[in-house]
């Protein structure tokens, strides 16, 4: 975008204007996009990242007013809010982790038990056999 269009788009994305919002996005939505799947590999995880930095965007626009290059403001967003997702990503990877090292520990434990159980059992019924 050139300086003077950039500068008269920004004022009016600062003012609310839906149209200007619009323009920003279908301008720089397909660059973020190819972004973020550069980052994080993964299509869904990126297009919801470039959403969430467009919401943001919006939602704090009145402090835009200092922006030099809006496609490197929207890219610093994109690039933050990535890294979140990778950090939960693998949060989420290392709960579920240690949910199946449990539930494998609890399915060993239950087997042991039950084969315990089982030889209570058959040492019983042959102590009842003596004589």
């Amino acid at each position: 975008m050139n300086e003077k269009r950039n500068r008269a788009l920004l004022q009016r994305f600062i003012l609310g204007d839906d149209s200007a919002f619009a323009e920003l996005y279908n301008s720089c939505w397909e660059k973020l996009f190819l972004y973020a799947v550069r980052i994080l590999g993964d299509d869904n995880d990126a297009e919801d990242v470039v959403q969430d930095a467009f919401v943001s965007f919006w939602k704090y626009r009145k402090c835009a007013e200092n922006i030099e290059h809006i496609d490197h403001y929207l890219l610093a967003i994109v690039r933050n809010n990535a890294v979140k997702v990778i950090r939960r990503n693998i949060e989420t990877r290392n709960y579920l982790s240690s949910i199946k090292s449990f539930f494998d520990e609890l399915a060993s434990a239950s087997d042991e038990a039950f084969m315990a159980k089982g030889l209570e059992q058959f040492f019983d019924a042959e102590i009842e056999k003596l004589p």
